[in-house]
């Protein structure tokens, strides 16, 4: 008899439920799309199988109806710290919990560092629209100067307001 037993969480990723099997130290081999642990019961290998865009654990359900210790002794050296199918599957989904959150924090740290990356450049580019901006203002003073003192005027500088005023004199006697 097999059985498959649904989860809360969907094994959906194939990457993070191979993660979260290697974490639990659970050896596995693929074929195909299908990931077969080294757990065995009466039918062989348990698995996970793909199907409907989602990993399915067949098993057989009455393994689990074996009393503790009357495994056969070849299921009993592969199946490790959990006794019972539902105990390994909540292992799996908390290893496959924490591959999904670790993924997941991984895209927010890049999306993060490339949001502090374009603030630097919006940054250095805003430093550079500055100086340029005072290289055409004192660019102009100067041709003002110039042109005044053509003209026989002289000129001094006031800074108002965060504003440069130039004030052009011109003594006559």
């Amino acid at each position: 008899m097999s059985a498959i037993v649904k989860t809360n969480t969907p094994f959906i990723d194939k990457n993070f439920l191979k993660t979260a099997l290697s974490k639990l130290n659970v050896n596995y081999s693929e074929t195909g799309n299908d990931i077969i642990t080294e757990r065995k019961d009466y039918y062989g290998f348990q698995s996970f199988i793909f199907q409907q865009n989602r990993f399915q654990f067949k098993h057989d359900s009455s393994a689990e109806n074996y009393a503790i210790g009357t495994y056969p002794k070849s299921w009993q050296s592969n199946w490790k710290d959990w006794n019972n199918v539902s105990e390994f599957l909540n292992a799996v989904e908390k290893k496959y919990k924490e591959a999904e959150f670790e993924f997941n924090e991984r895209i927010r740290k890049a999306e993060e560092e490339k949001y502090l990356q374009e603030l630097e450049r919006l940054k250095k580019e805003k430093e550079e629209i500055e100086r340029r901006k005072k290289e055409v203002i004192e660019q102009n003073k100067n041709k003002i100067k110039e042109n005044a003192k053509k003209h026989g005027y002289s000129v001094q500088e006031k800074v108002e307001n965060n504003e440069i005023k130039l004030v052009l004199i011109r003594r006559t006697y």
